[in-house]
């Protein structure tokens, strides 16, 4: 009876910080309007209401589809729209295997294996954006809090495939450090000058 009780309180606890994470990324898209970084903040604002929506509808096996198709648009958010036009033969052509994966019966160790490619690729841009940054003599907070938080969305599906911790828990660590992150895009800009030393 105490475990049952136990397990209710643990799924209410978590809907609960789903909620709260939902709402609390709806911000920084409002926030970072008109900044380098917006079309970035407007998809992951997005991104999360809609698979909700595709799970309340019952179809979870097109999830990881769009989870790739997200981190895919995230990864065309933050190139140069110049590098964008450039390559649009390129674009597109990912764009289109991404669409016909929907299609597909992908393995779910397959389907994580690719989320956690894609989500690295974000890694590596938002570092070197870092990077680029630092060299010319500034330390952007803001680009350093966005690396961190890749990293967070990189661990997670880590530890989906790896299993190296209690999946609960570490699903409870990560989402408080990514709504303490959505709370910082919230309040910051990209463009603060308070967050270059």
């Amino acid at each position: 009876m105490r475990a049952h009780l136990y397990v209710d309180n643990m799924i209410e606890f978590l809907k609960t910080l789903y909620t709260i994470s939902l709402i609390i990324w709806l911000i920084p898209a409002i926030r970072q309007y008109k900044t380098k970084y917006f079309v970035f903040f407007l998809i992951l604002a997005i991104a999360d209401p809609i698979i909700h929506i595709i799970r309340i509808t019952g179809i979870y096996n097109l999830s990881y589809h769009y989870y790739v198709l997200i981190t895919f648009l995230l990864i065309c958010s933050l190139q140069e729209k110049e590098f964008l036009i450039k390559l649009k033969y390129f674009w597109l052509t990912i764009l289109l295997l991404v669409i016909i994966g929907f299609f597909l019966e992908i393995s779910s160790s397959s389907q994580l294996l690719l989320l956690l490619f894609t989500n690295t690729v974000i890694f590596f841009i938002l570092l070197k954006n870092y990077i680029v940054v630092f060299v010319a003599k500034k330390n952007s907070i803001f680009l350093l809090m966005l690396v961190f938080y890749q990293l967070t969305n990189i661990s997670k599906f880590l530890n989906l495939l790896l299993d190296f911790t209690d999946a609960t828990a570490f699903y409870i660590i990560t989402s408080l450090f990514q709504i303490a992150f959505g709370l910082f895009f919230s309040i910051f800009r990209e463009n603060n000058s308070r967050l270059v030393l």
